[in-house]
């Protein structure tokens, strides 16, 4: 019986550990941070490798940052969103974003005088945007690239 027991608690704690584990994996793989090559796309599915607006992969940007240099390819535009990237802490020298923009577009028309921009780089440093057009469409707040608060180290081509 007490043999049993110790049979019984062994399992237990066995399948603890291993249920922790799993979910340490599950964590780690949802918020792997970015590198590489990767894609803004409306036409394709949204995966790891693609996303479907400007926002979401500013959403996977500031939530899980870089651990490489990222160049993101454009496609399928236009894009009519509002984007305010904070400074990303991960990104430096080496680990940049690169936007490969193909001539897409990227648009937005505000009616706030306070969120006039249609891209912001609130502490954002590091990007290049590359052939992307961007363009400020309101009829009386149109900012088309805001940088702010010491975003720097940032180019336009």
């Amino acid at each position: 019986m007490i043999k049993q027991l110790h049979t019984i608690k062994k399992s237990v704690s066995q399948t603890r550990i291993f249920l922790l584990a799993a979910l340490a994996m599950v964590s780690f793989s949802a918020n792997a941070q970015l590198s590489g090559n990767v894609t803004i796309d409306t036409l394709s599915a949204a995966s790891s490798t693609n996303f479907k607006s400007f926002g979401s992969f500013r959403n996977k940007l500031v939530q899980s940052g870089v651990s490489g240099a990222v160049v993101v390819t454009v496609k399928n535009g236009p894009y009519t969103e509002q984007v305010d990237i904070p400074q990303i802490s991960s990104m430096n020298s080496t680990r940049t974003v690169t936007i490969k923009g193909k001539l897409q577009t990227l648009k937005f028309s505000s009616s706030n005088a306070y969120a006039r921009y249609t891209r912001r780089l609130n502490g954002a440093d590091y990007f290049t945007f590359d052939s992307l057009n961007i363009r400020a469409e309101g009829s009386s707040y149109a900012v088309g690239v805001h940088l702010k608060n010491n975003a720097d180290y940032n180019t336009f081509k």
